[in-house]
């Protein structure tokens, strides 16, 4: 497990996602009494960026965020809490109430909220914070040491494994004898089995890698590269985007912001030509789709199909 496997990769993700003790480790969390939640301004400050960098971080991943727990939380809701109740200050347009020192101010029209899992999955999903930076480090020790303790477990499952082989042997009872020897080679061969297992599955994958690609670069050479990077984001976007008002606009900011992390192509600032895709260079466009394929394939997405789909009869609507 690598940083930028936490940053890319949805699985990774949810293997991390139950470690929320890593937020305190890194920087003191001020959650809302009884609700256990904070603001959009709470979590910006959290992460040392600016509100607008959260709320996009939360438009682009918004399905896998709300699972973690994001509600809307009405000014009632604050009113009516026991802890908070008592020391709410009112005005016209808000309330506001303090938290260790730290203010608190929710609008009259309610206010969105983030639980702990979803405020560790944006820390997961932020590129530009240090802070998000080293909760994916706490992260990565943690299971580090994770693994270091399983390793002790399975060493110390072995050695008493082979000291009852021993006890066996020395009492001259050759079924206890067999079954002791028996139980450790079940135990070997478990590793064994297992790798055999992951090698299998590793070969299946390069084996799906290169027949995608092989037909990437069938398609491309058929169609040219636009109507394939149209194809497969206007799929991200219906798969992941679904439920955003502007799912394909969404869609695309999120390829655009993936590349430039990858490749430092700053294309939505270029002004060389009025549609973004056509600011792409051909030397630029393998990277692009490269990156695409990426952001589908880490999102369950079958790649091959998308591609066999496009014919003359769609491609129009894909220039």
């Amino acid at each position: 497990m690598t940083e930028s496997q936490i940053i890319e990769v949805k699985d990774i993700r949810e293997k991390c996602i139950e470690k929320v003790e890593v937020l305190n480790k890194v920087k003191k969390l001020f959650l809302i009494p009884e609700m256990e939640v904070m603001t959009t301004k709470m979590v910006a400050d959290y992460y040392d960026v600016d509100m607008d960098t959260i709320r996009q971080c939360y438009l682009r991943n918004k399905e896998e965020i709300d699972l973690d727990g994001v509600i809307k939380k009405k000014i009632g809701d604050f009113n009516e809490s026991d802890k908070l109740s008592h020391s709410l200050i009112k005005t016209k347009y808000n309330i506001s109430f303090n938290i260790n020192d730290y203010k608190v101010v929710i609008p009259n029209c309610g206010i969105l909220c983030f639980s702990q899992r979803a405020i560790l999955r944006i820390g997961m999903l932020l590129r530009d914070s240090e802070v998000a930076k080293e909760v994916r480090t706490q992260l990565l020790n943690t299971f580090e040491n994770s693994t270091i303790e399983q390793r002790v477990t399975k060493i110390d499952e072995e050695l008493m494994l082979q000291a009852e082989i021993g006890k066996a042997f020395g009492s001259g009872d050759w079924e206890y004898y067999n079954k002791a020897t028996m139980n450790y080679i079940a135990f070997k061969n478990r590793h064994t089995q297992k790798l055999e297992n992951e090698n299998i599955q590793l070969t299946n994958i390069n084996k799906e890698l290169e027949t995608t690609n092989d037909l990437l670069i069938h398609k491309t050479m058929e169609w040219g590269y636009k109507p394939i990077l149209n194809a497969l984001i206007r799929k991200y976007a219906t798969q992941c985007f679904s439920k955003n008002k502007y799912k394909f606009s969404d869609a695309w900011n999120s390829l655009y912001h993936q590349v430039k992390y990858k490749y430092g192509y700053d294309i939505p600032n270029r002004h060389n030509a009025k549609n973004m895709i056509d600011r792409i260079t051909d030397e630029e466009f393998p990277n692009v789709i490269a990156v695409a394929t990426s952001l589908l394939k880490n999102n369950g997405i079958n790649i091959s199909k998308i591609i066999n789909d496009i014919n003359t009869e769609n491609i129009n609507k894909f220039n």
